[in-house]
C-alpha cells in the first residue's frame, strides 16, 4: 500500500488572535548567570547602607557547596574572620593599610640591582610598594585547577596597573562597602563584589564565611598579608558565578569555559 505524505500539524491559534508555533520552547528560567542583577552604583549604595546585623547572605550555596570539587570534600568547617585573625595576632582587613606604606628599595634590591643603581646614580632612596604574595600562604589549594586560575589571575591584577596592562584599577576596587576608594570591613559579613559576567558588570553577594580543612588551613586564597580578605571574597564571589559549571571531565577545565580573567576585569 503506497504511504502518503505525512501530515505536518498546523500552529495552533491562540486565544488572542495570533498564531503561536506549538513546536516552540519557552522557558522562563534564566540563562546561567542571568540571576545576577546588573551592577548599579546607586542600588548598590543604598543596599548597603545601615547594614548593620550579621548576617548569610549565600542562600542556599553555603560556603562549602560553592567550592570547586577538588576542594569541596576537604571543607570540615566554615568560621568568621574574627575566629580565623583573632585581634592579639592582628585583625582582619578587607585590605591591609601596610599596602600602602612605601617601603625603601634598598630592602627588597638584590646586590646586582644595587650595583646598578650606584652605577646610574640612582637614588638609594627610591620607595616601591611592599612585595605581597598570593602563592606563599596557599600550598594546599593548588590541587584545585581553579584555585590555581584565581591565585594566578589575583597575582597579576593586585599589581599597580601600567598602561601595557589590561586592568585598570586594582582587583579589590571590586569589593564594596568602600570608604574612598577602598573597600572596609562591614559589620554585617556582607560584601557586594562586581563580577564581569554575560557580557555586563554584575552585582554579587557573598558574606565573610571562611571555610577550612581539618588542619584549620582556609580553602580560599590568602594573602601573605595577615588578615587580608580580599583574596577570599573576590575568589568567593567568582566561584559562585561559576559553581554550576563545574565539572570534572578530562577534557575540560574544572570552571568549564568562563574566562576568570574576564570576570575581573571586563576584558575581552
Amino acid at each position: 500500500m503506497q504511504r502518503g505524505k505525512p501530515k505536518v500539524r498546523e500552529p495552533r491559534r491562540a486565544s488572542s488572535g495570533t498564531r503561536k508555533d506549538i513546536y516552540q520552547v519557552t522557558t522562563e528560567a534564566p540563562l546561567p548567570g542571568e540571576q545576577w542583577p546588573p551592577w548599579d552604583d546607586r542600588a548598590v549604595a543604598a543596599e548597603l547602607e545601615g547594614a548593620t546585623e550579621l548576617k548569610h547572605v549565600e542562600d542556599d550555596m553555603d560556603a562549602k557547596s560553592i567550592l570547586p570539587p577538588s576542594l569541596r570534600a576537604r571543607c570540615a568547617t566554615v568560621v568568621h574572620p574574627a575566629e580565623l585573625f583573632p585581634e592579639e595576632t592582628g585583625s582582619a582587613c578587607v585590605v591591609s593599610p601596610d599596602r600602602q606604606m612605601l617601603v625603601p628599595a634598598d630592602d627588597f634590591a638584590t646586590e646586582a640591582e644595587l650595583s646598578f643603581m650606584r652605577m646610574r646614580g640612582i637614588a638609594r632612596g627610591v620607595t616601591k610598594e611592599p612585595v605581597v604574595s598570593l602563592a606563599t600562604q596557599n600550598s594546599t589549594l593548588l590541587i584545585s585547577e581553579t584555585m590555581r586560575w584565581i591565585i594566578a589571575v589575583l597575582t597579576y591584577l593586585q599589581q599597580k596597573p601600567t598602561a601595557a596592562d589590561c586592568h585598570l584599577q586594582r582587583p579589590w576596587a571590586l569589593i564594596h562597602p568602600q570608604f574612598g576608594d577602598t573597600p572596609t570591613l562591614t559589620p554585617s559579613g556582607r560584601y557586594l563584589v562586581k563580577i564581569y559576567w554575560m557580557g555586563t558588570w554584575r552585582k554579587i553577594a557573598v558574606d565573610d564565611r571562611i571555610p577550612l580543612d581539618a588542619d584549620g588551613r582556609p580553602l580560599l586564597p590568602q594573602s601573605s598579608m595577615r588578615g587580608e580578605l580580599w583574596p577570599m571574597l573576590l575568589a568567593k564571589a567568582v566561584c559562585r558565578v561559576i559553581a554550576p559549571l563545574f565539572q570534572v571531565r578530562l577534557d575540560m577545565p574544572e570552571f568549564g569555559e568562563a574566562s576568570i580573567i574576564q570576570m575581573l576585569t571586563g576584558w575581552v
